[in-house]
């Protein structure tokens, strides 16, 4: 059942990041925002490729899918700590809310890794393989 939270979670953060980016890459005026677009499109494509590794149990697809969103995420959230500095004590609401969303990637990823790797040593047995 854990299994199956974590990969719907993963699955809808991945359509919800795909869906705004293909939004946002339909709406870009400028070659800056499109290239925006396109990140975060690969972005949210990382996401469904963790929720697909999940239903395969595939630990090497989690591996390769979830290392990436942890490092970006862990950069963003590190950024973000100095944002009030550029941004204005008027925002601390979205730096808040930004920084929420970035840790909860975060323990999502680790959660996902855990659980490959727990249920990879369940179904092997206490062997080490």
């Amino acid at each position: 059942m854990r299994r199956r939270i974590q990969l719907t979670a993963n699955a809808a953060i991945g359509v919800i990041i795909i869906s705004l980016s293909v939004f946002g890459l339909l709406q870009s005026k400028n070659m800056s925002d499109s290239q925006s677009a396109f990140l975060f499109l690969g972005f949210g494509m990382l996401f469904c490729l963790v929720s697909y590794g999940l239903w395969m149990r595939s630990r090497l697809l989690i591996i390769l899918s979830s290392v990436p969103i942890i490092v970006v995420s862990a950069v963003t959230s590190f950024i973000l700590l100095f944002a009030p500095l550029a941004w204005g004590d008027s925002n601390i609401g979205t730096v808040y809310m930004l920084q929420f969303f970035s840790l909860s990637f975060i323990v999502l990823q680790i959660v996902s890794l855990v659980s490959a790797f727990v249920a990879h040593q369940n179904r092997h047995g206490d062997k080490g393989l």
